[in-house]
């Protein structure tokens, strides 16, 4: 799996996580979201993991698990927007 196709994973979990909520996610969502993070930690993205650890306990105060949420959203996002931009400054290094 390449580091794109990871965040494109993740970033389609976070959307499925806060269309339902996180309380109502499911074990088969958080099943899925495990072995996100476990890809995502053979990448080197550990603290992802961390946050993603945190948002699945379920015994933890739905603030916690809130604010992990919105932490992991960052990461995702500022991740994508920089390969993003990594992308198109190339396209226009390349260009005359």
């Amino acid at each position: 799996m390449t580091f794109p196709d990871w965040l494109d994973e993740g970033c389609a979990w976070l959307a499925q996580v806060q269309k339902i909520g996180l309380s109502m996610a499911g074990r088969e969502l958080l099943d899925r979201g495990r072995g996100w993070q476990r890809r995502g930690e053979l990448l080197g993205w550990h603290q992802t993991g961390r946050l993603f650890q945190a948002l699945a306990r379920e015994d933890a105060p739905m603030s916690e698990r809130a604010a992990a949420l919105l932490d992991l959203a960052a990461w995702l996002t500022t991740a994508r927007r920089v390969l993003q931009a990594s992308a198109l400054a190339a396209d226009l290094a390349g260009q005359p």
